[in-house]
């Protein structure tokens, strides 16, 4: 037998030789063959199984995605009630000043006293403060009652005596008189000079007038009433002219 004959590094035979012992090497090869060819299956399910794994972590980003990051959900919901809080204070403070405004507004329109007063009454009826610029008022006043006001007949204090009768009498019907008129009027008693007094005040029905009135017991069975009467129960004739009565001038 001859020997081979090498062609290249590949170890390739020259045709011309023959070995029989060559043939018995193909059953080698194609076992080889074989192998690999069963390999192929499970590099596929290799590539399977990565597309699967690449496939659930897309999901699960998208679904991130859709969801939106938690904190970027934190910063709009803190966004929001931040606006929300800023417009509260701002109707807040819309309101406050609306009413600082309505205020300032009636502070301006308060009678207020100016320092010339005058002494109004007599030894009779007794005796109290008004404004100098206050006039009296005659029309319809009768020969017990001594009547002022001031020049645009807002505010009108009446100084009134009844004869022959005591204050227990006279307060009911006095108030009896009033809530024909509309009003409603809240009774207390005070001491002023050592004298009790009874003090009846309220508004009427549409809360546009207020009256004040102070009623005491006199000398020989006469009544004294004070009646202030005026659209504001707060304003300083309310609180200062009834209460500056006296015996003397």
């Amino acid at each position: 037998m001859k020997k081979k004959k090498f062609v290249d590094n590949n170890q390739q035979y020259n045709n011309e030789y023959y070995d029989p012992n060559y043939s018995n090497q193909q059953p080698y090869y194609d076992d080889q063959q074989q192998y690999y060819d069963n390999q192929e299956p499970y590099y596929d399910n290799q590539q399977q199984y990565y597309n699967n794994n690449n496939y659930g972590y897309n999901s699960y980003y998208n679904k991130n995605e859709q969801k939106g990051s938690p904190l970027k959900k934190y910063f709009i919901i803190g966004g929001v009630v931040v606006l929300f809080i800023i417009f509260i204070v701002i109707l807040m403070n819309m309101s406050s000043s609306k009413s600082s405004s309505k205020k300032d507004t009636q502070k301006d329109t308060q009678p207020t006293y100016k320092d010339d007063t005058k002494r109004i009454g007599n030894s009779t009826f007794g005796y109290l403060t008004v404004p100098g610029e206050w006039v009296p008022l005659t029309s319809g006043a009768g020969s017990n009652v001594i009547q002022y006001s001031d020049k645009d007949n807002d505010y009108v204090i009446s100084l009134a005596i009844r004869y022959n009768s005591t204050v227990d009498d006279f307060v009911p019907r006095f108030k009896e008189q009033f809530h024909e008129l509309g009003y409603s009027l809240t009774q207390d008693i005070i001491n002023k000079d050592n004298t009790n007094m009874y003090q009846l005040y309220g508004r009427n029905s549409s809360g546009t007038k207020a009256v004040l009135a102070l009623c005491f017991q006199g000398e020989n069975d006469i009544v004294h009433y004070i009646l202030m009467e005026g659209p504001d129960i707060q304003s300083p004739y309310f609180n200062s002219i009834p209460y500056s009565f006296s015996y003397t001038p």
